[in-house]
């Protein structure tokens, strides 16, 4: 096998050991048992795919290379003691599905189901993370996308995921024409001009919107 393959093997076996860390850290910083159960499945799951590359390297004759949380990793377990798990779920989802694509070029781990499992664990965090009652999820086998997309039904269609991009629409559009009408104001023109202005870039990012 390639030294290529080798470095694959490896840094495939720190991002589930790393993945691993940060779901005990969701469970132990949860307070619902039922949700808590959940990541420490999710965890479970994470340690036996980095037990599926520690095989293979270990079966080349490499030794395992020692790993620890990585910054990101500690960063978002800081944030679900400081706020909760839930705060960082969005951004936790986002990452089990780039680890899904990134399985699907690679035969080995499609063979052995990690790339649909790494896709399903997407599902779920995005299911917990729309209000689906985490007692539907910590059972044993992971509900389907088919089974969450049921379960959280329309009613979640603007839930929080349109409360955010609201929020963070609202706060763009305030800083960019506070910072057009500053700009303006500091080229010592009249009032009426500022205030045109003003108005100006409120109709434009309104359009833009």
């Amino acid at each position: 096998m390639a030294k290529s393959d080798l470095e694959r093997l490896t840094a495939n076996f720190a991002d589930e050991t790393d993945g691993a860390a940060l779901y005990r850290a969701l469970a132990e910083a949860e307070k619902d048992p039922a949700t808590a159960e959940v990541f420490r499945r999710l965890a479970s799951v994470e340690e036996a795919h980095a037990r599926f590359w520690a095989d293979k390297i270990e079966a080349l004759g490499a030794r395992l290379p020692q790993v620890k949380p990585g910054f990101r990793t500690r960063a978002l377990a800081f944030l679900a003691r400081r706020f909760g798990p839930r705060f960082v779920l969005p951004t936790i989802q986002n990452a089990e599905r780039r680890d899904g694509s990134k399985y699907d070029t690679q035969p080995d781990a499609v063979a052995a189901g990690l790339a649909s499992t790494e896709k399903t664990h997407a599902d779920e965090l995005a299911a917990l993370q729309a209000g689906v009652p985490a007692s539907r999820l910590s059972r044993k086998g992971p509900l389907t996308g088919a089974q969450i997309a049921k379960l959280e039904g329309r009613r979640h269609n603007l839930g929080g995921n349109a409360l955010r991009a609201a929020v963070l629409g609202a706060n763009d559009g305030l800083v960019s024409n506070m910072s057009l009408v500053m700009g303006v104001a500091g080229a010592s023109l009249a009032g009426n001009e500022i205030l045109m202005t003003g108005l100006a870039g409120l109709i434009a990012g309104a359009c833009s919107m």
